[in-house]
């Protein structure tokens, strides 16, 4: 069976995580809200920042979340979030 990654970088909710996963049965949604905010907030313009991150985010990463975004950056998990809600 074919599988479809969906890195989600923004927070969603669990309504709309059960809708992603419900619009396809090959779609493995993986759920970063809050993962890149510290390098978000550290790398990205302080009006883009302030737009895209809720006040005091400051995120963390792991081993795992490093992986994912590798994978993310090897165009292996490039499915926008917006297209399924």
């Amino acid at each position: 069976m074919r599988t479809i990654n969906v890195l989600a970088t923004q927070r969603i909710s669990a309504d709309d995580r059960a809708k992603i996963e419900a619009s396809d049965p090959a779609i493995r949604l993986i759920d970063a809200g809050g993962w890149f905010d510290g390098e978000i907030g550290e790398t990205w313009t302080a009006f883009a920042a302030a737009r895209h991150l809720p006040p005091g985010a400051t995120g963390s990463g792991s081993r795992t979340r490093t992986h994912v975004r590798e994978a993310f950056r090897q165009r292996r998990c490039l499915v926008p979030v917006e297209q399924f809600l």
